[in-house]
């Protein structure tokens, strides 16, 4: 079989392991990537990348569409730059890299959601 030139050894157990991807629950993570966005319908969303301590990323997507999702994305930066803004466009993403925060993962059928619930505590 042509592989492409790829070798896939060593990649056999990754691929079987935990298939579902993050399990429910709280995790502490660290924000490792943060840029605004626009979807294909013209909404700008904020989108994280956040690593988890074993290395694992969780994606996480704030849009601005609604004045729910826009509360909970005021509530999420307030938790995470200690601060209020009046437009999103004052909002420093690189002062948000490297912030550890503690998260909630909840599935909700086939969507996934992510909560930031505070700052981690300091060790």
């Amino acid at each position: 079989m042509n592989l492409g030139g790829f070798d896939f050894n060593g990649y056999d157990k990754d691929w079987n392991e935990d298939e579902d991807g993050i399990k429910d629950g709280d995790y502490t993570a660290k924000i490792d990537r943060v840029e605004w966005r626009c979807s294909k319908s013209g909404v700008p969303y904020l989108s994280y990348g956040l690593k988890l301590s074993d290395g694992r990323m969780v994606w996480k997507v704030s849009s601005l569409k609604t004045s729910k999702t826009r509360g909970m994305l005021k509530r999420e930066l307030k938790i995470i730059l200690d601060q209020s803004f009046e437009s999103p466009g004052q909002v420093d993403l690189e002062s948000m890299l490297d912030k550890e925060v503690d998260i909630a993962v909840q599935t909700n059928g086939d969507n996934t959601n992510v909560y930031i619930r505070s700052l981690a505590a300091p060790f």
